[in-house]
């Protein structure tokens, strides 16, 4: 199954150019039942303002479940 979120609403638009933590709870993640089955994760990358430009870094990736991600 594939579970999508946008990340646009988790992102500080005022520190763009700037390194940033962006935590996404798990839950959001809607339609993975089985975060122990995972075999792929893929991360596309849409602007929706036309010709795509710009650059992403990611680094220091985790997935982590905390305790806000249950109640």
């Amino acid at each position: 199954k594939i579970s999508t979120v946008n990340v646009g609403q988790y992102i500080d638009r005022s520190a763009v150019g700037k390194w940033q933590k962006i935590s996404i709870p798990l839950t959001k993640f809607s339609n993975i039942k089985g975060w122990d089955r995972i075999l792929e994760i893929v991360f596309v990358f849409k602007n929706g303002y036309g010709i795509p430009k710009g650059t992403v870094y990611l680094d220091d990736l985790a997935l982590i479940t905390l305790k806000d991600d249950f109640s």
